[in-house]
């Protein structure tokens, strides 16, 4: 990133925050006239229709192994530049702690496979998966199925590992008060060069969380979606006591061409996913509570509004009368009102009253104080 573009975030990030400018920019939104549209959903469906429901029930292929402590899933495709750093570092860890390495495949078209199978050769733990494209969330799915740990680690395939981490990790995870690890992680460059370190951890993003096997014995990710990682928020938070270390032995690549940058209709899975968890959460009984409707207007106002920003208003305005129809056909969270505080509240009141208008500027204003 360069420093002018450094320097014009952090003036916008300033501005945005000082007190009142906030109220000023709302008050033409305030009394705006409500937005909704009928046959939202049915046009919504015409731009980017929602994926198919997952029919099939979660299940482990093998029994937890005694002599494996750690799976570590690799999603793989067309890293053939990152991969290998990714393994060698993981090889490279200093633990007493066993391991596998589950690399899979996803169908990719350069010289990803090439690279796993000669490291593999060379090395039994690497345990290789080729498997026809199926996206992130699918190749994750695949890593878990097969997985013969006690627990389990997402990498990215780009990214990379300290040489303590998995020890530091475990470490933290029985001795702490809780269910699962997630640690801080180290911004590189695409060179592998540090940027920065992120604490605490603002991602709700799969990979730095050390989980043990009994959380996925019925949890896999929506496939066929963008922003799979929001299982993480709708499905675990919620449910499961979580330990953040200070360890930022994380080594989490920045790449421009990432698919978390990309801006297209496919953005639309953004609504579609929460759908789909939602869904999750009532068969998995996760209670419908205060920490649920929290994330839930978190998701449906800040993040649907950046991951949809550059779409024409028409199409935007369709995408936000489905929330506010989504958020008014959930009974528990008729009564509920949010504990998120500052501009979150009126994304709650514009989702309440059909505001399109103080939907777009509180949104806006918490993307501005995140840059």
């Amino acid at each position: 990133m360069s420093n002018a573009k450094q320097i014009l975030k952090n003036i916008l990030r300033t501005a945005s925050g000082l007190p009142g400018v906030y109220q000023l920019y709302r008050l033409p939104s305030l009394h705006a006239a409500p937005v909704h549209i009928n046959d939202a959903r049915r046009r919504l469906e015409a731009i980017s229709p929602r994926p198919p429901q997952r029919t099939n029930a979660p299940s482990f292929k093998y029994e937890a192994d005694p002599n494996i402590e750690i799976s570590i899933i690799l999603p793989c495709y067309n890293v053939e530049d990152y991969v290998g750093d990714c393994i060698r570092s993981i090889l490279a860890q200093k633990t007493s702690h066993t391991f596998e390495i589950i690399a899979v495949n996803d169908g990719s078209t350069d010289g990803t496979l090439s690279v796993l199978r000669s490291l593999a050769k060379d090395d039994s733990r690497i345990v290789i998966i080729d498997q026809h494209n199926k996206g992130p969330a699918g190749a994750r799915n695949t890593g878990v199925d097969n997985m013969r740990g006690q627990y389990l680690l997402f990498v990215d395939s780009d990214d990379a590992l300290a040489p303590e981490y998995l020890e530091h990790m475990m470490h933290a995870l029985r001795n702490g008060d809780c269910d699962y690890v997630s640690s801080s992680y180290t911004y590189v460059d695409e060179d592998g060069k540090p940027m920065f370190r992120e604490y605490p951890r603002t991602l709700d993003t799969a990979w730095g969380r050390l989980f043990p096997r009994t959380i996925w014995q019925r949890l896999r990710f929506p496939e066929g979606y963008l922003f799979e990682d929001m299982l993480q928020a709708f499905c675990i938070t919620p449910r499961y006591r979580e330990l953040a270390i200070k360890d930022f032995g994380y080594l989490y690549r920045y790449r421009s061409s990432s698919i978390s940058h990309a801006l297209n209709v496919k953005s639309i899975d953004t609504y579609w996913i929460v759908e789909e968890l939602l869904h999750d959460c009532r068969k998995a009984r996760v209670p419908f509570d205060q920490r649920l409707y929290d994330t839930t207007i978190h998701h449906l106002g800040q993040l649907m509004y950046w991951r949809t920003r550059n779409f024409p208003p028409e199409q935007q305005q369709i995408l936000f009368s489905v929330c506010c129809d989504l958020l008014g056909s959930i009974p528990e969270f008729s009564r509920m009102r949010t504990t998120l505080t500052g501009c979150e509240k009126d994304v709650e009141r514009s989702l309440r009253t059909g505001n399109y208008r103080l939907w777009k500027a509180s949104c806006l204003f918490l993307n501005l104080q995140t840059l």
